[in-house]
């Protein structure tokens, strides 16, 4: 009995395999509805076929034994299996495709496979064993363990063990090796790289390096953290924690922590800390704080100055950074040329004072 079963599923597979796929099947039911083997077009209840191809519609269960050809138009409600892969327009429930599952305009529900998941939109989770990919928006979660891909907006979640892209996102961005986007409210993390095209408001974290164009929250890494303009909120690195424009906030660094024009706020770097223009708030380093303008305190070994060279001619080569200094500034060499406030050091040089006075030990101020 087992062999007469086995050889006449085989036999079915082959009348299907060898029938013409436009529109042929052996129907078991009324209206479109009940059993259908073969490439019936329309069809709610069960519906088996070797290859799908020119569908219009099915409700209920369709499993599909070889690869698709194009189904331009193709709508699939309910659960759709494709052995090698489920091709259709719209696919609303669950899809699971042996190699892959595409839908040319939307998924809503869950989109399986082996290979990859392909949509224009998706609504819902679309997994791929190497590749997810959502062409214009994404609400819910696109995950793959290598590449997902979204190029439009995600409002969810873009996760991949290797490459993560959302070109906008509301929600979750992470990756293995590298988490990407123009734009991010939410999350984006990477153990290697995390990196915001555009504006982010919410957490970066790369184990390596973060970095954004503006960013509005924390950014945080192991290596370097870094914004190309503006950043407010707190920038935390190993190596660099630096806003290349403006800073209001705190920037938090082992090695340099600061701004590129402007910081209003905290800078705290285990080597050094500074800013391209002006410092408004608290900036300290080990071994240098620098700007040309500080209101604040200031906390390092040389303040206001830099040494460039030692040498056997000029021994010490400085130069002087500051020109106005408000506040209290602490260190070995203290420098402003136009004091307001005090320094406490080992020299302390201010230019506006008396000749007498400019230069002095321990302590100099001036009001």
């Amino acid at each position: 009995m087992r062999g007469i079963l086995r050889w006449g599923l085989v036999g079915w597979i082959l009348a299907l395999g060898s029938m013409p796929v436009f529109g042929n099947s052996l129907d078991f039911g009324i209206g479109h509805t009940g059993l259908s083997l073969g490439n019936s077009p329309y069809w709610t209840g069960l519906r088996l076929n070797a290859v799908d191809a020119e569908v219009r519609r099915i409700d209920g269960v369709n499993l599909t034994l070889w690869n698709p050809l194009p189904n331009p138009d193709a709508e699939f409600n309910g659960l759709a299996l494709g052995l090698i892969g489920t091709k259709a327009r719209c696919l609303h429930g669950l899809a699971i495709g042996g190699i892959g599952t595409t839908a040319r305009e939307r998924i809503d529900g869950i989109g399986l496979a082996g290979f990859g998941v392909g949509t224009q939109r998706l609504r819902g989770l679309a997994a791929g064993g190497i590749l997810t990919r959502v062409e214009e928006s994404c609400l819910g979660i696109a995950i793959s363990p290598l590449v997902t891909n979204v190029t439009g907006v995600t409002r969810g979640a873009t996760l991949a063990g290797i490459f993560a892209r959302s070109d906008t996102t509301s929600g979750l961005v992470a990756g293995g090796l590298l988490a990407f986007g123009r734009q991010h409210d939410g999350v984006v993390f990477s153990f290697g790289v995390a990196g915001t095209g555009g504006r982010l408001r919410g957490l970066s974290s790369g184990l390596l390096t973060s970095g954004a164009q503006n960013a509005q929250g924390i950014m945080a890494s192991g290596i370097c953290t870094f914004t190309g303009e503006d950043a407010t909120g707190i920038l935390a690195g190993g190596a660099c924690a630096l806003a290349g424009r403006k800073l209001r906030g705190i920037a938090l660094s082992l090695g340099v922590a600061g701004a590129g024009r402007q910081l209003d706020g905290i800078a705290i770097g285990g080597l050094g800390a500074g800013s391209g223009d002006r410092i408004r708030g608290l900036a300290a380093g080990s071994l240098v704080v620098m700007a040309p303008d500080v209101t604040g305190i200031s906390i390092g070994a040389l303040n206001g100055v830099i040494l460039e060279e030692i040498n056997l001619e000029d021994f010490l080569k400085i130069r002087t950074v500051n020109r106005k200094h408000r506040g209290l500034a602490i260190g070995l060499v203290n420098y402003s040329a136009d004091l307001q406030g005090v320094q406490i050091g080992l020299f302390n040089i201010a230019g506006n004072n008396r000749k007498w006075l400019r230069i002095l030990p321990l302590i100099n101020c001036h009001f």
